[in-house]
């Protein structure tokens, strides 16, 4: 009769531990403080980041080390400098906690001058050091028409100013920039 509670005990235990392994330590919490970094998740993201102020929306999910991320930053650039004040950006890493310093690394690296966002780990899990199944969490929770797409990175959602989704996708199937031109010249 030991050996079933003995299992129980032993489930109980590892469910304790699973769930606080993703519940982000308060080491990580000050690291993105320090660099004005902020968590997000669906709930932050529709209620706090995206507003109907007649800006276009660019949602960006990267991770650190992909090959992508660069050129991403470098088209993040390329459309602030060509349609300005009507687009913003959210740009959300869905890296893991233990890279948060190489979150800030690349954002430097990349002359970022926008936003970051944390992709939240107690929300999304994480995977070991594959970072972009929190993504995936993240970017299906936001985005009901990316559930069809498969995941990668970067990854990006455009929404209207009224917070519908115009676009999604990678940039290497899709030339965002041409589609935002377009946009902006049926919508003003």
């Amino acid at each position: 009769m030991l050996k079933p509670v003995y299992l129980l005990t032993t489930l109980a235990m590892l469910c304790t531990m699973t769930v606080q392994a993703q519940k982000l330590k308060q080491k990580h919490l000050d690291q993105l403080a320090t660099n004005n970094i902020s968590l997000i998740d669906s709930n932050i993201l529709y209620n706090n980041v995206l507003k109907n102020d007649g800006k276009v929306t660019v949602v960006l999910i990267f991770t650190n080390h992909c090959v992508g991320t660069p050129h991403a930053f470098k088209n993040i650039e390329t459309i602030r400098n060509d349609f300005g004040d009507k687009v913003a950006f959210v740009l959300c890493s869905s890296s893991s906690r233990k890279r948060i310093d190489d979150l800030v690394a690349v954002a430097k690296a990349n002359n970022n001058k926008e936003k970051l966002y944390f992709i939240d780990p107690n929300k999304y899990k994480e995977y070991g050091m594959d970072d972009r199944k929190k993504g995936f969490q993240f970017r299906n929770d936001v985005c009901k028409p990316c559930e069809e797409d498969v995941i990668g990175t970067p990854y990006y959602i455009i929404y209207s100013p009224d917070n519908e989704v115009l676009f999604y996708g990678y940039n290497s199937r899709k030339d965002f920039h041409k589609l935002l031109t377009e946009y902006f010249q049926q919508n003003g």
